[in-house]
């Protein structure tokens, strides 16, 4: 039997945040400059529009809920970022072939830091795949921002509390 006067339990809260669309645009633009040197233009446009992109790297994650990241960009964006960093390089070549996706990972540690106020490398595995728009949860994302980088657009879709559904259709290739 419970004494009157004892603490209740509380319903648990999350000890994350949720990014709004013009947050996860400010911190993508952010990432951009100290990582690349580079600033992207916002867009304004309707998550609910999928524009074609060649690039397309998806990052699901169970902790601290389970959720999906997905960064999208043209392929013209890729060659412009080994472009910049050869350039950069004084023309030795960078060798990263897989920028976009170094890009994508390094964009997650730093959004895991901020958002949900954990160390990525701490955090159960997550799964970092290509995907496709057909791969996403069937619903709105929580945030999402296109970016246009000298004029080359990146899109970033957010999704938190996905079902065992989203997940199933993320994971099968």
């Amino acid at each position: 039997m419970t004494e009157p006067n004892a603490p209740h339990p509380q319903a648990s809260v999350p000890n994350y945040r949720v990014p709004t669309s013009p947050e996860l645009y400010t911190f993508f633009n952010e990432f951009l400059v100290r990582w690349a040197n580079l600033t992207g233009d916002h867009v304004s446009w309707g998550s609910e529009t999928v524009l074609p992109m060649g690039l397309e790297e998806g990052i699901l994650f169970s902790e601290p809920a389970q959720g999906l990241l997905v960064i999208r960009a043209t392929e013209n964006f890729r060659r412009y970022l080994l472009d910049e960093f050869e350039r950069k390089q004084k023309g030795a070549s960078s060798g990263k072939g897989e920028i976009f996706i170094e890009m994508t990972v390094l964009f997650w540690h730093l959004f895991a830091k901020k958002f949900f106020q954990l160390d990525s490398r701490r955090m159960a595995p997550v799964v970092l795949r290509t995907s496709l728009p057909r791969d996403w949860p069937d619903r709105e994302p929580q945030a999402s921002a296109l970016i246009t980088v000298k004029g080359n657009q990146i899109e970033l879709r957010f999704w938190i509390d996905i079902n065992s559904e989203d997940i199933a259709r993320f994971r099968r290739k």
